[in-house]
């Protein structure tokens, strides 16, 4: 039987913590988890994202989603991002600071970061991502690399 989109995600969300854990132990950079009813196993808030990552940079709105059947969020926007999670980005984004939306596909084994106002503009509107509009694509084994360029080096270097 293969693994739930929950269940990778999940994996997801802590192999991203973990690549913090490992960050803040050399660099700038200090983090929040934002926990859920999902990930507490109790009821909660709805939370506007899993992460607040704070680097000299400034403050990063940070949200994770995985499939295991989809290799791309333009796939599966509608379906993965809740209405207040593209709210939450869209006004963060707002405040001067990085929103971003990670999606991991198990089908490709790749992390794809996108612009956190672009994911909560298209979400609102109802329209379609392109394909090619993330901001870049790394092998999973380089989550750490790609962490450090998002938040160390934005996106636009």
């Amino acid at each position: 039987m293969g693994r739930s989109s929950s269940k990778i995600g999940a994996e997801f969300e802590t192999d991203v913590q973990d690549e913090f854990d490992r960050l803040a132990r050399t660099k700038a950079l200090r983090y929040v988890r934002l926990y859920d009813t999902k990930s507490a196993g109790r009821f909660l808030p709805k939370q506007p994202a899993d992460f607040i990552v704070a680097t000299p940079l400034g403050g990063t709105l940070l949200e994770c989603k995985a499939s295991e059947k989809y290799t791309s969020l333009a796939q599966c926007l509608a379906d993965a991002v809740e209405p207040h999670q593209a709210a939450a980005a869209r006004l963060w984004k707002r405040t001067g600071n990085m929103s971003l939306f990670l999606f991991y596909s198990f089908v490709s084994d790749k992390v794809e970061a996108w612009d956190g106002q672009l994911i909560g503009e298209h979400r609102a509107a109802g329209k379609r991502l392109a394909r090619d509009g993330q901001i870049m694509v790394y092998p999973k084994t380089q989550l750490r690399e790609l962490l450090e360029r998002l938040l160390f080096r934005g996106w636009l270097q």
